[in-house]
């Protein structure tokens, strides 16, 4: 999708700046969940903080090392499925929990 989507586009220029585009609204999107789940732990208790962030690099590392194993025996377009179900899975967890600790 990228390469056509890339290769179409034209200059030097209007690729770097498509792909920076694309880049920073994944890595908005994808960064904002952990600095709002901190909060609402710490709106909870400041004892659950650590565990958040021990969740989540738990997460990160067994996501990092299962994504390539996973890629090779289910396919690369079924481990982004897999990601993208995991985190609407976290979305809802999330806000199921912000619900319950009174909001953002």
């Amino acid at each position: 999708f990228s390469g056509a989507v890339f290769s179409s586009a034209g200059g030097g220029a209007l690729n770097g700046f498509l792909f920076s585009f694309s880049v920073a609204a994944c890595g908005f999107v994808m960064g904002i969940p952990y600095p709002l789940g901190l909060r609402v732990l710490g709106s909870t208790s400041d004892e659950t903080i650590p565990w958040g962030m021990a969740a989540n690099g738990f997460a990160s590392v067994i996501g990092a090392a299962a994504a390539p194993l996973l890629a090779l025996s289910l396919g690369f377009g079924n481990v982004l499925i897999l990601a993208a179900a995991l985190y609407i899975a976290a979305g809802i967890a999330a806000g199921l929990a912000a619900k319950k600790a009174g909001g953002f």
